[in-house]
């Protein structure tokens, strides 16, 4: 009696969390409106064409209410787009697609990729650098962290500029996990959140995944988002781009300049509180 109780309470929980928080999604009927989608109202951005490369049910939109952070956007994966909804029922969900791979993922990871899902924006900016948001997740957090992973990549005019901020490190999930980069993964083995996806990166407050990117203004960039399975089919992945995040920019001063710009602040109050000592000193 008291182990149904157990069970009814943990299910009841379980529909509770569901009813608060939940990942849905929708089909996508053009490249162009996930381009859209993506592009913020008040960036300088022409988006000139897009195409998408890969099964019409890896891509599409999503609506996030209390999992991911950022309320909605596009979402490309190795398998399908339902994947990402619902309770997390199962460790090893798995839609193989039968798709190509990706030349572009295939340099990123040193291996042959499958089940491609690539989005290929081209566009012109009027500033000289580009940014967005976005999060990622997978089905194989946490048994599979090491050896080969899916793979994805931001391709800006040929470089992958999904990295971690020392901008050196790419964004995967060898790279940021339980072990690695801890401050920017989320475990979600134990289903605290209402999604079939195991593990995040980026989705804490705290740790948010930005891409930054150096443009050519006034003439055609090319920016390839791209996710695919590495070595076989089995478990999903998926990357989650922010609606409204595309948006171009000036640069900002490097941290070192900040760093000069404080030293200088510091001395030159030192200067002035050594002077208002001497004239009290002389009166």
């Amino acid at each position: 009696m008291k182990l149904n109780h157990l069970i009814l309470g943990a299910l009841l929980a379980s529909a509770g969390l569901s009813a608060r928080a939940q990942i849905t999604t929708s089909a996508f009927l053009s490249a162009d409106d996930l381009a859209a989608a993506l592009l913020n109202p008040a960036s300088g951005i022409t988006i000139n064409s897009a195409s998408f490369t890969g099964v019409d049910d890896a891509a599409g939109f999503f609506s996030s209410s209390g999992v991911l952070p950022f309320s909605s956007g596009v979402l490309l994966t190795t398998g399908s787009r339902s994947s990402v909804e619902g309770l997390n029922s199962a460790s090893d969900v798995s839609v193989e697609n039968f798709a190509a791979g990706d030349a572009d993922l295939d340099g990123l990871s040193g291996l042959f990729t499958y089940d491609a899902a690539v989005l290929e924006i081209r566009f012109t900016p009027t500033q000289s650098l580009i940014r967005f948001q976005y999060a990622f997740g997978s089905e194989e957090y946490n048994e599979w962290v090491t050896g080969t992973n899916d793979v994805f990549g931001f391709f800006l005019n040929g470089t992958n500029i999904a990295k971690l901020p020392d901008s050196v490190t790419d964004v995967a999930i060898a790279t940021v996990n339980n072990g690695a980069n801890q401050d920017y993964y989320f475990d979600n083995e134990s289903g605290s959140l209402p999604t079939q996806l195991d593990g995040f990166g980026g989705i804490q407050q705290s740790h948010l995944l930005f891409a930054f990117g150096a443009v050519n203004p006034g003439v055609e960039n090319v920016l390839r988002i791209a996710i695919g399975d590495v070595f076989d089919g089995a478990l999903d992945s998926a990357v989650f781009l922010a609606g409204g995040s595309l948006i171009d920019t000036t640069p900002v001063p490097e941290p070192s300049t900040y760093s000069l710009f404080g030293a200088c602040a510091l001395s030159a109050i030192i200067v002035l509180r050594r002077r208002a000592a001497r004239m009290r000193d002389r009166r």
